[in-house]
C-alpha cells in the first residue's frame, strides 16, 4: 500500500505509462521537481495536485490524497454520473488537504523515530 501522498504520485506516473518529464512539461515544472516529489524529497502543493488531477481526469481524488480506494474510479461511475470538474476545488479545500497530508506524515515521522528508539507506547507519556 502507498502510505504517503508522494509514494501514490510515483506509483501513478509508473503505471501510467508516461514519463517525469511528460508530467514534469504538462505541470510546467523541471523534471528535477517531480523526482523530489516522488523520492518523498518534496512534498506537492496545490498547484500541482490541482495540476496531476486535471492531467489524469478519471484519478480518484480520494484515492491521490489520502490513499482511499482504488486509484481510478470506475468506468461505470464516469458514464452514469455528471462528471466531476476536479480542477475546479477551490485552493482552500486543496490547501487544507496538502495540510492534511503533511500532518500524517508528521506523525508517521514521529511514530518512527519512537519506535527506532525502543520507546513502548507506554513510555510515551510518562
Amino acid at each position: 500500500m502507498e502510505n504517503t501522498i508522494n509514494q501514490r504520485i510515483e506509483l501513478l506516473v509508473e503505471q501510467s505509462g508516461k514519463t517525469k518529464n511528460f508530467i514534469a512539461n504538462q505541470l510546467d515544472i523541471s523534471a528535477t521537481y517531480v523526482k523530489k516529489i516522488t523520492s518523498g524529497k518534496s512534498s506537492p502543493g496545490y498547484e500541482i495536485i490541482n495540476g496531476i488531477i486535471s492531467l489524469f481526469p478519471n484519478l480518484s481524488v480520494e484515492w491521490l490524497i489520502l490513499g482511499n480506494g482504488p486509484m481510478y474510479r470506475e468506468e461505470s461511475s464516469l458514464v452514469s454520473e455528471p462528471m466531476v470538474s476536479y480542477g475546479k476545488y477551490t485552493e482552500d479545500k486543496l490547501d487544507l488537504m496538502s495540510k492534511l497530508i503533511e500532518c500524517q506524515e508528521e506523525k508517521d515521522r514521529y511514530r518512527h523515530l519512537l519506535e527506532a528508539n525502543n520507546i513502548s507506547p507506554a513510555q510515551r507519556f510518562a
